[in-house]
């Protein structure tokens, strides 16, 4: 959208293997072999043990982040860059990243610095208290809010501002209320040098929005609307990017596509004889089983389900979800394995008011849904607040309670560097300053640890999403075998071994041409 409205762009990435390759040296490998060790042998990784490897790990990503600021700082002042933006994520790069814009800003004072991306979405109320520097910082969807200030149309709306006392504003949502409006991404490496450097796959932007209203999620404060591109848009977007590109993979970006519209999908696909594959997330409350086959023919390889919980209760009043029955399903998981589609499902435990039946319905539904094919993947996280729900709103109504000290904006501050790994065990994640069920965040890490333990003594695949097996589906290689190539590669931070992974599962798969990637986009 932005090139189309006559600004030039580039995109710098600072997750490709060069830069990982730079985070932790060669000379002290020893800890993150002995990470990979302890794993191998199936015990415990030692809080000093993980406390010496991540400070060596942050220590490598402030200096990786260093260089690439001394860079970056040399290209606006060369190219005379006058907006700069930043995407935020949660995590261990979030400060960094941080540190980054605010050093350009220093050195680079006639520059407008641009802040946006999930983090600041999900700690708006706080973001300005540790980021007051930046020139615009949008809390949604960005299209539109970064569009008007790059053509100095600014309003507030879509944007968090400081009022003339100092006090942060929210200004009125904003959002593309027709995405079938926005331009086809462009995929040119003179945009973004880094692109041929990743998976070759692309996340098609189909639909946005949810139609659930479950009280753990934000999409009923933020993002309450769907949207949906029509199907026959979305499948030129494939076939241009199959047919010009080489791309065969492709992950759907939205939340929750509705079940009748991913059929439509399907059926173009279908009508069109394209030659793809494709994963998605969805809702077991609109699926029809019956559309299985036809979705497998169509190329989809992996759907993502939120399971949440077993227990037919609590999943409608504590999480405020309707999945249907427990026979619909497991009948929906299985109907989909046997149609040699992946299943990721998503549970959520220990939930509010967790006991040792609601654990037993869960697990045993886990157990059920893979009784007859192990095709699939489990996940769990303990109940975690987001920001905009109502478990977060109404927290003391769900069993949640903040640690003595411990406020909502305190929360909101930790929450943006909290990191997150899904390959290592969930013991491993920082506290985050509030209780469940009388639980502190720690020992709700320990019973999420154990409740995973029990689904892998089941034989079930636990921690890789359905997009991860998608990659694994396009190199021809075990998701297994993705995975744990994938974790050494990525706890030891070595570039090369992920370049080269990169490498080979991308040939499996066909090469881009990157002579045509220009005239596709």
């Amino acid at each position: 959208m932005v090139i189309q409205h006559g600004f030039d762009c580039e995109i710098i990435d600072l997750q490709t293997p060069n830069c990982i390759d730079q985070i932790i040296p060669k000379d002290q490998l020893n800890l993150p072999n002995q990470i990979l060790e302890t794993l191998s042998k199936k015990q415990q990784i030692t809080t000093d043990l993980f406390k010496k490897y991540d400070d060596v790990r942050h220590s490598g990503i402030q200096r990786m982040i260093a260089q690439q600021t001394q860079e970056l700082i040399k290209k606006v002042e060369d190219e005379k860059i006058e907006f700069v933006g930043f995407k935020f994520w949660a995590g261990n790069g979030f400060t960094p990243l941080l540190n980054m814009a605010k050093e350009l800003k220093s050195h680079c004072p006639w520059v407008k610095v641009i802040a946006g991306g999930p983090a600041v979405r999900h700690a708006e109320e706080v973001f300005l208290s540790v980021a007051d520097f930046f020139d615009l910082v949008v809390y949604g969807e960005g299209e539109l809010p970064l569009l008007n200030f790059l053509k100095k149309e600014s309003n507030h709306d879509g944007t968090i501002y400081k009022s003339s006392s100092g006090n942060p504003i929210k200004g009125p949502n904003s959002y593309t209320k027709d995405i079938q409006t926005l331009p086809m991404a462009i995929h040119d490496p003179t945009i973004y040098p880094g692109i041929n450097g990743f998976f070759k796959t692309l996340v098609v932007d189909e639909s946005r929005g949810c139609f659930n209203k479950c009280h753990f999620c934000s999409h009923t404060h933020f993002n309450f609307t769907t949207r949906k591109k029509d199907p026959k848009k979305v499948v030129d977007e494939l076939e241009l990017a199959s047919t010009q590109l080489g791309i065969k993979y492709f992950r759907f970006a939205g939340s929750n596509p509705p079940w009748k519209y991913l059929v439509q999908i399907a059926q173009e696909i279908l009508r069109r004889r394209l030659d793809i594959n494709y994963s998605a997330f969805s809702s077991l409350n609109n699926i029809d089983s019956k559309d299985m086959p036809m979705l497998a023919a169509s190329g989809l390889r992996s759907l993502f389900f939120g399971l949440e919980t077993g227990d037919p209760f609590f999943l409608k009043k504590i999480f405020g979800k309707n999945n249907k029955t427990r026979n619909h399903i497991v009948e929906t998981c299985q109907a989909a394995m046997s149609n040699k589609i992946f299943i990721c499902t998503s549970m959520i435990f220990p939930g509010p008011f967790e006991n040792s039946e609601t654990r037993s319905h869960s697990l045993s539904l886990v157990q059920e849904i893979f009784s007859k094919s192990n095709l699939g993947s489990a996940l769990a996280l303990p109940g975690i607040l987001v920001n905009g729900s109502q478990w977060l709103e109404q927290m003391k109504n769900f069993g949640f309670e903040w640690a003595p000290g411990f406020s909502r904006a305190d929360y909101l501050r930790k929450l943006l560097t909290w990191d997150m790994n899904y390959l290592l065990p969930r013991t491993l994640c920082a506290d985050l300053g509030y209780t469940l069920n009388g639980k502190p965040f720690p020992e709700l890490l320990d019973q999420c640890s154990l409740f995973l333990n029990d689904i892998k003594k089941s034989g079930i695949l636990t921690d890789l999403d359905d997009a991860s097996y998608m990659i694994s589906h396009m190199g021809r290689i075990s998701p297994e075998l993705f995975q744990n190539q994938m974790m050494s590669a990525l706890v030891k931070t070595d570039g090369s071994a992920l370049e080269k992974m990169i490498s080979d599962i991308n040939s499996a798969s066909g090469k881009i041409d990157s002579s045509k990637i220009k005239a596709a986009g």
